[in-house]
């Protein structure tokens, strides 16, 4: 099952506290899909995601300025420990930030 947050609008650091709280919410295993517009959270919520064990499941950008990254909470310890993505490739459209 899979959650979808919708920050499109809000400015940082807003998108990554709002999935801060909703991936706190979920069932271990669920995934949380946030969609956001806010250039800086493409380095923030995947940075966040990855140091919190949450494993990020792809990344991609779905207009001029708008992103939509998947993430799916720890379903136990061991997932915790493992870093969940280490880099992150930005998405191929030759877009520069």
């Amino acid at each position: 099952m899979s959650v979808v947050l919708q920050t499109a609008g809000q400015v940082c650091p807003f998108p990554l506290v709002e999935a801060q709280q909703a991936i706190a919410g979920l069932p271990a295993g669920e995934e949380l899909v946030i969609n956001f517009d806010c250039t800086q959270a493409t380095d923030a919520i995947p940075r966040w995601a990855a140091e919190n064990g949450h494993q990020v499941t792809h990344f991609d950008r779905t207009g001029d300025a708008s992103w939509t990254i998947p993430s799916t909470s720890p379903d136990d310890a061991a997932s915790r420990s493992r870093p969940a993505m280490p880099h992150l490739p930005m998405p191929s459209n030759g877009a520069s930030f």
